[in-house]
């Protein structure tokens, strides 16, 4: 297919989702809701701004290790709950279950961030 014709299919797409997401955005009454929820409508702000950007731009760069940023921030933030919450009830197969994601995560640190390409 035409270079172009993905490029206005993945923007579309892009506005789709930023319009769903921002409208159930605005309709949440509970901020803690709107807290666990904002990640995602960042994340489809960035996957909107990268489908507009021109193809290995920097820009594109940037908006994709930020995209990543904050994936990873809400990994570990939920991770950090869930262990949370595992503690409190003295639950530690909770903690012992969560060990793996925590690796998941390091990993991908290391490989998004460390690792030479």
């Amino acid at each position: 297919m035409n270079n172009n014709f993905i490029k206005i299919i993945n923007i579309i797409k892009a506005i789709i989702i930023n319009i769903i997401l921002g409208v159930i955005y605005v309709n949440l009454q509970n901020s803690i809701a709107k807290i666990f929820f904002t990640p995602f409508v960042l994340c489809a702000i960035l996957m909107l701004f990268m489908s507009i950007s021109v193809k290995n731009s920097k820009l594109e760069a940037l908006y994709s290790k930020i995209y990543k940023i904050i994936f990873l921030f809400y990994w570990f933030g939920f991770l950090l709950f869930f262990d949370y919450l595992g503690l409190k009830q003295n639950e530690l197969s909770m903690v012992y279950f969560s060990l793996i994601f925590w690796l998941a995560g390091v990993y991908m640190i290391y490989k998004e961030f460390f690792q030479k390409k």
